[in-house]
Protein backbone atom coordinates (compact mmCIF):
# COMPACT_ATOMS: atom_id res chain seq x y z
CA UNK A 1 0.00 0.00 0.00
CA UNK A 2 1.10 3.36 -0.69
CA UNK A 3 2.13 5.81 2.14
CA UNK A 4 -0.39 7.52 3.09
CA UNK A 5 1.52 11.54 2.26
CA UNK A 6 1.09 10.44 -1.43
CA UNK A 7 -2.17 11.93 -1.15
CA UNK A 8 -2.73 15.31 -1.57
CA UNK A 9 -1.77 16.82 2.07
CA UNK A 10 -4.56 19.82 2.76
CA UNK A 11 -2.93 20.00 6.49
CA UNK A 12 -0.77 18.13 9.48
CA UNK A 13 -1.74 18.11 13.20
CA UNK A 14 -0.64 15.98 15.49
CA UNK A 15 -2.36 15.74 19.86
CA UNK A 16 -2.28 13.83 22.96
CA UNK A 17 -5.79 12.25 23.52
CA UNK A 18 -7.07 11.62 26.03
CA UNK A 19 -9.05 8.35 26.72
CA UNK A 20 -12.90 8.50 26.27
CA UNK A 21 -14.26 5.28 27.54
CA UNK A 22 -13.90 3.31 31.15
CA UNK A 23 -12.25 1.11 32.50
CA UNK A 24 -12.46 -2.21 31.29
CA UNK A 25 -14.82 -4.82 33.60
CA UNK A 26 -13.83 -8.46 34.01
CA UNK A 27 -15.62 -11.01 32.80
CA UNK A 28 -17.85 -11.95 36.21
CA UNK A 29 -19.08 -7.99 36.26
CA UNK A 30 -19.63 -7.62 32.62
CA UNK A 31 -22.05 -10.63 33.08
CA UNK A 32 -23.96 -8.27 35.22
CA UNK A 33 -26.38 -5.50 35.04
CA UNK A 34 -26.71 -6.11 31.03
CA UNK A 35 -29.27 -3.63 28.92
CA UNK A 36 -30.28 -7.11 27.52
CA UNK A 37 -33.64 -9.19 28.89
CA UNK A 38 -31.50 -11.80 30.30
CA UNK A 39 -35.56 -14.14 30.14
CA UNK A 40 -34.83 -14.24 26.37
CA UNK A 41 -31.34 -15.11 26.32
CA UNK A 42 -29.89 -18.12 24.11
CA UNK A 43 -26.72 -19.32 24.55
CA UNK A 44 -23.90 -19.58 27.79
CA UNK A 45 -21.29 -17.81 25.72
CA UNK A 46 -18.57 -16.11 27.85
CA UNK A 47 -18.75 -12.14 28.28
CA UNK A 48 -14.80 -11.14 27.85
CA UNK A 49 -15.25 -7.65 28.72
CA UNK A 50 -17.60 -5.07 28.38
CA UNK A 51 -16.94 -1.54 28.84
CA UNK A 52 -19.75 1.82 29.02
CA UNK A 53 -19.00 4.94 26.85
CA UNK A 54 -18.16 7.44 30.13
CA UNK A 55 -20.35 10.32 28.28
CA UNK A 56 -23.37 8.06 27.57
CA UNK A 57 -22.76 8.47 23.80
CA UNK A 58 -24.34 5.22 21.87
CA UNK A 59 -21.44 3.84 19.71
CA UNK A 60 -22.47 3.79 15.98
CA UNK A 61 -20.06 1.35 14.44
CA UNK A 62 -17.69 -1.31 15.50
CA UNK A 63 -14.83 -2.53 12.80
CA UNK A 64 -12.04 -5.50 13.79
CA UNK A 65 -10.62 -6.01 10.47
CA UNK A 66 -7.57 -3.70 10.59
CA UNK A 67 -4.08 -3.65 12.41
CA UNK A 68 -2.48 -5.94 15.06
CA UNK A 69 -6.24 -7.36 16.22
CA UNK A 70 -7.47 -3.63 17.47
CA UNK A 71 -11.28 -2.42 17.32
CA UNK A 72 -12.39 0.65 16.04
CA UNK A 73 -15.42 2.57 17.32
CA UNK A 74 -17.29 5.39 16.28
CA UNK A 75 -19.74 7.39 18.40
CA UNK A 76 -20.62 10.83 18.56
CA UNK A 77 -22.64 10.06 15.14
CA UNK A 78 -19.56 9.29 13.71
CA UNK A 79 -17.76 12.75 15.90
CA UNK A 80 -15.18 10.77 17.75
CA UNK A 81 -12.80 7.28 17.03
CA UNK A 82 -11.80 5.02 19.85
CA UNK A 83 -9.31 2.16 19.04
CA UNK A 84 -9.41 -0.23 21.07
CA UNK A 85 -5.73 -2.59 21.92
CA UNK A 86 -7.32 -6.37 22.27
CA UNK A 87 -10.80 -8.28 23.43
CA UNK A 88 -10.31 -6.69 26.56
CA UNK A 89 -10.85 -3.43 25.46
CA UNK A 90 -7.89 -1.52 26.70
CA UNK A 91 -8.18 1.77 25.27
CA UNK A 92 -5.00 2.58 22.24
CA UNK A 93 -6.49 5.77 21.58
CA UNK A 94 -8.73 8.33 20.66
CA UNK A 95 -9.43 11.40 19.31
CA UNK A 96 -12.27 14.06 18.39
CA UNK A 97 -13.08 14.27 14.52
CA UNK A 98 -15.58 17.14 15.10
CA UNK A 99 -14.37 18.85 12.61
CA UNK A 100 -15.81 16.07 9.90
CA UNK A 101 -19.10 14.06 9.70
CA UNK A 102 -18.21 10.56 9.11
CA UNK A 103 -20.74 8.95 6.87
CA UNK A 104 -22.06 6.26 7.12
CA UNK A 105 -20.75 5.87 10.53
CA UNK A 106 -18.38 3.86 8.91
CA UNK A 107 -14.05 3.74 9.44
CA UNK A 108 -11.20 1.14 8.72
CA UNK A 109 -7.85 1.08 10.45
CA UNK A 110 -5.19 -0.29 7.67
CA UNK A 111 -2.73 -2.50 8.99
CA UNK A 112 0.22 0.39 8.63
CA UNK A 113 -2.09 2.45 11.73
CA UNK A 114 -3.65 4.75 9.22
CA UNK A 115 -7.46 5.23 9.85
CA UNK A 116 -9.44 5.89 6.60
CA UNK A 117 -13.01 7.38 7.20
CA UNK A 118 -15.51 8.95 4.44
CA UNK A 119 -16.41 12.36 5.47
CA UNK A 120 -19.42 14.79 4.82
CA UNK A 121 -18.74 18.91 4.75
CA UNK A 122 -19.73 21.92 4.05
CA UNK A 123 -17.95 23.46 1.06
CA UNK A 124 -16.59 27.43 2.15
CA UNK A 125 -19.53 28.94 1.38
CA UNK A 126 -22.12 26.36 2.73
CA UNK A 127 -24.25 25.85 -0.12
CA UNK A 128 -23.55 22.35 -0.55
CA UNK A 129 -22.20 19.36 1.14
CA UNK A 130 -18.60 17.42 -0.57
CA UNK A 131 -17.62 14.10 0.35
CA UNK A 132 -14.00 13.54 1.26
CA UNK A 133 -12.26 11.23 2.26
CA UNK A 134 -9.82 11.54 5.43
CA UNK A 135 -6.84 9.75 6.82
CA UNK A 136 -5.14 9.93 10.34
CA UNK A 137 -2.07 8.19 11.27
CA UNK A 138 -2.96 6.21 14.74
CA UNK A 139 0.79 5.04 15.18
CA UNK A 140 1.33 5.14 18.94
CA UNK A 141 -0.91 5.18 21.96
CA UNK A 142 -2.91 8.28 22.44
CA UNK A 143 -1.43 9.86 19.45
CA UNK A 144 -2.81 10.40 15.94
CA UNK A 145 -2.12 12.81 12.95
CA UNK A 146 -4.42 14.04 10.39
CA UNK A 147 -2.28 13.09 7.27
CA UNK A 148 -4.72 14.02 4.32
CA UNK A 149 -8.10 15.05 2.88
CA UNK A 150 -9.03 15.14 -0.32
CA UNK A 151 -12.45 15.26 -2.09
CA UNK A 152 -14.16 12.22 -3.20
CA UNK A 153 -17.05 14.07 -5.28
CA UNK A 154 -16.47 17.60 -6.95
CA UNK A 155 -20.32 17.82 -8.20
CA UNK A 156 -22.01 18.96 -5.17
CA UNK A 157 -25.58 17.37 -6.51
CA UNK A 158 -23.45 13.91 -6.36
CA UNK A 159 -23.71 12.33 -3.43
CA UNK A 160 -22.58 9.01 -1.66
CA UNK A 161 -25.14 6.73 -0.74
CA UNK A 162 -22.82 4.22 0.80
CA UNK A 163 -19.62 2.60 0.22
CA UNK A 164 -17.17 -0.20 1.08
CA UNK A 165 -13.20 -0.69 1.50
CA UNK A 166 -11.66 -3.89 -0.16
CA UNK A 167 -8.86 -5.72 2.32
CA UNK A 168 -5.34 -3.73 2.59
CA UNK A 169 -7.12 -0.56 1.06
CA UNK A 170 -6.55 -1.94 -2.53
CA UNK A 171 -10.10 -0.23 -3.46
CA UNK A 172 -13.06 1.82 -2.55
CA UNK A 173 -16.33 1.53 -4.11
CA UNK A 174 -18.74 4.46 -3.70
CA UNK A 175 -22.21 4.01 -4.59
CA UNK A 176 -23.41 8.00 -5.35
CA UNK A 177 -26.81 8.94 -5.90
CA UNK A 178 -27.05 12.04 -8.72
CA UNK A 179 -29.20 14.96 -8.26
CA UNK A 180 -31.16 15.52 -11.70
CA UNK A 181 -33.49 17.83 -12.91
CA UNK A 182 -36.82 16.50 -14.75
CA UNK A 183 -35.10 17.12 -18.09
CA UNK A 184 -32.22 14.95 -17.22
CA UNK A 185 -34.35 12.34 -16.05
CA UNK A 186 -36.04 12.41 -19.24
CA UNK A 187 -32.80 12.65 -21.47
CA UNK A 188 -31.67 9.60 -19.32
CA UNK A 189 -28.99 11.08 -17.32
CA UNK A 190 -27.84 8.19 -14.74
CA UNK A 191 -29.51 8.71 -11.40
CA UNK A 192 -26.93 6.04 -9.28
CA UNK A 193 -23.46 4.20 -10.28
CA UNK A 194 -20.80 2.87 -8.71
CA UNK A 195 -17.32 4.40 -8.74
CA UNK A 196 -13.66 2.30 -7.97
CA UNK A 197 -11.09 4.33 -6.66
CA UNK A 198 -7.59 3.83 -5.48
CA UNK A 199 -8.24 4.80 -1.31
CA UNK A 200 -4.48 6.20 -1.36
CA UNK A 201 -4.56 8.55 -4.36
CA UNK A 202 -8.03 8.79 -5.19
CA UNK A 203 -7.71 7.45 -9.06
CA UNK A 204 -10.72 5.89 -10.95
CA UNK A 205 -10.41 2.19 -11.80
CA UNK A 206 -14.04 1.82 -13.31
CA UNK A 207 -17.45 3.95 -13.17
CA UNK A 208 -20.46 1.93 -13.69
CA UNK A 209 -23.81 2.98 -14.65
CA UNK A 210 -26.56 1.34 -12.61
CA UNK A 211 -29.41 2.58 -14.38
CA UNK A 212 -30.05 -1.24 -16.38
CA UNK A 213 -31.08 -1.91 -12.53
CA UNK A 214 -34.38 -0.11 -13.02
CA UNK A 215 -37.04 -2.60 -13.28
CA UNK A 216 -35.17 -4.80 -10.49
CA UNK A 217 -35.58 -1.56 -7.82
CA UNK A 218 -32.91 0.85 -6.77
CA UNK A 219 -29.31 0.19 -5.14
CA UNK A 220 -29.52 0.37 -0.98
CA UNK A 221 -26.52 -1.78 -0.13
CA UNK A 222 -23.18 -2.31 -1.25
CA UNK A 223 -20.48 -4.59 -0.42
CA UNK A 224 -16.53 -5.07 -2.47
CA UNK A 225 -15.32 -8.66 -2.10
CA UNK A 226 -11.85 -8.61 0.07
CA UNK A 227 -9.61 -9.12 -3.20
CA UNK A 228 -11.60 -5.85 -4.60
CA UNK A 229 -12.56 -7.72 -7.78
CA UNK A 230 -16.36 -8.12 -7.66
CA UNK A 231 -18.96 -5.81 -6.22
CA UNK A 232 -22.24 -7.07 -4.80
CA UNK A 233 -25.45 -4.72 -4.93
CA UNK A 234 -28.75 -5.25 -3.33
CA UNK A 235 -31.96 -3.15 -4.32
CA UNK A 236 -35.15 -2.36 -2.36
CA UNK A 237 -37.24 -4.75 -4.52
CA UNK A 238 -34.89 -7.60 -2.94
CA UNK A 239 -32.33 -8.49 -6.05
CA UNK A 240 -28.92 -9.00 -5.68
CA UNK A 241 -26.39 -8.55 -8.49
CA UNK A 242 -22.46 -9.41 -8.60
CA UNK A 243 -20.61 -6.74 -10.74
CA UNK A 244 -16.80 -7.13 -11.98
CA UNK A 245 -15.37 -4.32 -10.10
CA UNK A 246 -12.43 -3.30 -13.12
CA UNK A 247 -14.79 -3.97 -16.18
CA UNK A 248 -18.05 -2.63 -14.90
CA UNK A 249 -20.10 -5.72 -16.49
CA UNK A 250 -23.11 -7.38 -14.43
CA UNK A 251 -21.98 -11.25 -13.60
CA UNK A 252 -25.06 -12.57 -12.03
CA UNK A 253 -28.50 -11.47 -10.51
CA UNK A 254 -31.11 -13.30 -8.25
CA UNK A 255 -33.39 -12.36 -5.93
CA UNK A 256 -32.98 -12.36 -2.61
CA UNK A 257 -36.23 -12.33 -1.51
CA UNK A 258 -39.01 -12.86 -3.89
CA UNK A 259 -42.17 -12.62 -1.81
CA UNK A 260 -43.01 -10.05 -0.23
CA UNK A 261 -40.71 -7.45 -2.09
CA UNK A 262 -38.23 -6.27 0.80
CA UNK A 263 -35.23 -4.55 0.55
CA UNK A 264 -31.69 -5.81 1.01
CA UNK A 265 -30.28 -4.13 3.89
CA UNK A 266 -26.76 -5.62 4.14
CA UNK A 267 -24.68 -7.45 1.94
CA UNK A 268 -21.50 -8.69 2.69
CA UNK A 269 -18.87 -10.89 1.28
CA UNK A 270 -17.13 -14.07 2.92
CA UNK A 271 -13.48 -13.76 3.97
CA UNK A 272 -12.71 -15.94 0.81
CA UNK A 273 -15.20 -13.54 -1.34
CA UNK A 274 -16.71 -17.67 -2.50
CA UNK A 275 -20.16 -16.18 -0.65
CA UNK A 276 -22.34 -12.92 -0.22
CA UNK A 277 -24.72 -12.81 3.15
CA UNK A 278 -28.08 -10.73 2.35
CA UNK A 279 -29.65 -9.50 5.26
CA UNK A 280 -33.54 -7.76 4.68
CA UNK A 281 -34.25 -4.18 5.82
CA UNK A 282 -37.17 -4.86 7.96
CA UNK A 283 -37.77 -8.59 8.70
CA UNK A 284 -41.52 -9.62 10.33
CA UNK A 285 -41.06 -11.96 13.10
CA UNK A 286 -43.48 -14.73 13.82
CA UNK A 287 -43.81 -17.08 16.66
CA UNK A 288 -41.20 -20.02 16.59
CA UNK A 289 -40.44 -23.23 18.62
CA UNK A 290 -37.08 -24.42 18.08
CA UNK A 291 -34.24 -21.32 17.84
CA UNK A 292 -32.04 -22.13 14.53
CA UNK A 293 -34.83 -24.12 12.36
CA UNK A 294 -37.31 -22.37 10.02
CA UNK A 295 -41.23 -23.55 11.39
CA UNK A 296 -42.10 -22.49 8.06
CA UNK A 297 -44.17 -19.43 9.25
CA UNK A 298 -40.91 -16.96 9.97
CA UNK A 299 -38.58 -15.08 7.76
CA UNK A 300 -35.06 -15.40 7.53
CA UNK A 301 -32.95 -13.46 9.30
CA UNK A 302 -29.92 -13.84 6.91
CA UNK A 303 -29.34 -15.57 3.30
CA UNK A 304 -25.95 -17.05 2.50
CA UNK A 305 -25.74 -17.43 -1.67
CA UNK A 306 -22.17 -18.78 -3.37
CA UNK A 307 -20.76 -15.63 -5.37
CA UNK A 308 -19.92 -18.12 -8.90
CA UNK A 309 -23.63 -18.91 -9.46
CA UNK A 310 -26.15 -16.95 -6.71
CA UNK A 311 -26.74 -20.47 -5.78
CA UNK A 312 -28.60 -20.20 -2.22
CA UNK A 313 -26.75 -22.12 0.20
CA UNK A 314 -28.63 -21.54 3.39
CA UNK A 315 -31.17 -18.91 5.47
CA UNK A 316 -30.26 -18.67 8.86
CA UNK A 317 -32.66 -17.74 11.63
CA UNK A 318 -32.60 -16.74 15.12
CA UNK A 319 -35.26 -16.57 17.96
CA UNK A 320 -37.10 -13.22 17.90
CA UNK A 321 -39.26 -11.54 19.98
CA UNK A 322 -43.08 -12.66 18.78
CA UNK A 323 -44.91 -10.65 16.25
CA UNK A 324 -42.37 -8.24 16.33
CA UNK A 325 -40.38 -6.47 13.47
CA UNK A 326 -36.80 -5.71 13.27
CA UNK A 327 -34.67 -4.32 11.14
CA UNK A 328 -30.97 -5.32 9.97
CA UNK A 329 -28.15 -2.74 10.61
CA UNK A 330 -25.12 -4.55 11.20
CA UNK A 331 -23.63 -7.83 8.94
CA UNK A 332 -20.22 -9.31 10.10
CA UNK A 333 -18.25 -12.46 8.97
CA UNK A 334 -15.47 -13.71 10.89
CA UNK A 335 -12.50 -14.28 9.41
CA UNK A 336 -12.63 -17.95 8.57
CA UNK A 337 -15.90 -17.16 6.82
CA UNK A 338 -17.77 -20.39 9.14
CA UNK A 339 -19.33 -17.60 11.41
CA UNK A 340 -21.67 -14.78 10.90
CA UNK A 341 -23.34 -12.37 13.14
CA UNK A 342 -26.90 -9.49 12.55
CA UNK A 343 -27.58 -7.20 15.05
CA UNK A 344 -30.97 -4.89 14.60
CA UNK A 345 -33.11 -2.60 16.05
CA UNK A 346 -34.42 -5.13 18.47
CA UNK A 347 -31.34 -7.85 18.72
CA UNK A 348 -28.49 -9.77 17.72
CA UNK A 349 -27.71 -13.26 16.47
CA UNK A 350 -25.18 -15.10 15.26
CA UNK A 351 -24.17 -18.51 14.09
CA UNK A 352 -21.69 -20.92 13.18
CA UNK A 353 -21.01 -23.52 10.52
CA UNK A 354 -23.34 -21.20 8.05
CA UNK A 355 -22.58 -22.48 4.80
CA UNK A 356 -22.57 -26.21 5.56
CA UNK A 357 -25.25 -26.25 8.53
CA UNK A 358 -26.09 -23.46 10.26
CA UNK A 359 -26.06 -23.53 14.25
CA UNK A 360 -27.57 -20.13 16.14
CA UNK A 361 -24.90 -20.20 18.55
CA UNK A 362 -26.02 -16.47 20.35
CA UNK A 363 -29.46 -14.54 20.14
CA UNK A 364 -29.82 -11.39 22.70
CA UNK A 365 -32.88 -9.22 22.60
CA UNK A 366 -33.48 -5.41 23.88
CA UNK A 367 -35.68 -4.66 26.47
CA UNK A 368 -39.01 -2.88 24.88
CA UNK A 369 -40.29 0.22 26.18
CA UNK A 370 -44.61 0.83 27.55
CA UNK A 371 -45.06 2.26 24.04
CA UNK A 372 -43.57 -0.83 22.22
CA UNK A 373 -40.32 0.42 20.83
CA UNK A 374 -37.01 -0.70 21.75
CA UNK A 375 -35.01 1.31 24.37
CA UNK A 376 -31.78 0.82 22.07
CA UNK A 377 -30.56 -0.61 18.47
CA UNK A 378 -27.83 -3.22 18.41
CA UNK A 379 -26.03 -0.93 15.75
CA UNK A 380 -22.81 -2.74 15.25
CA UNK A 381 -21.24 -6.35 15.32
CA UNK A 382 -17.71 -7.34 14.44
CA UNK A 383 -15.40 -10.33 15.36
CA UNK A 384 -12.00 -10.40 15.99
CA UNK A 385 -9.02 -12.05 14.81
CA UNK A 386 -9.28 -14.69 17.21
CA UNK A 387 -13.41 -15.00 16.60
CA UNK A 388 -14.81 -13.55 19.38
CA UNK A 389 -18.01 -11.28 18.95
CA UNK A 390 -18.39 -7.37 20.17
CA UNK A 391 -21.34 -5.61 19.54
CA UNK A 392 -22.27 -2.32 20.22
CA UNK A 393 -25.46 -2.16 21.64
CA UNK A 394 -26.54 1.87 23.09
CA UNK A 395 -23.89 3.17 24.86
CA UNK A 396 -22.02 0.01 25.77
CA UNK A 397 -19.43 -2.87 24.09
CA UNK A 398 -19.71 -6.17 24.80
CA UNK A 399 -17.03 -8.78 23.77
CA UNK A 400 -18.53 -12.46 23.68
CA UNK A 401 -15.88 -15.50 23.53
Amino acid sequence: MKKAGTIGIFGVASALMIPLIGATMGAQNASQDSIFVKSENFGDLEVISKIKNRYGKNFDFLDWRGSGGRLVALSSNGERVDIFQNEKLSTYSGFEISQFSVLQNSAYLAEGGEIVALTSEANSDRSAVINRIAMFEVREPHKKRFVASHALVEDPRISVYHFAISTGLQRLALLERHALTKDEITNRKKLWSIRVISPTDGSKISDIDLDELKSYGYPQSLDISPDGRNLVVGTDKGWITIYDATTGRAQKRARAYPQGGKACAQVKFSPDGKFVAVSPAVNAIAPREAAGQSNGDEDSLVDIWRTGDLGHVNSLYGRQRNGSSTQSLSLAWDGSGSKIAMSSTTSVSAWQAVTRRPELILTRTVPISASGMAKYAVSSVSFSPKGHLAIAVGDEIIVYQ
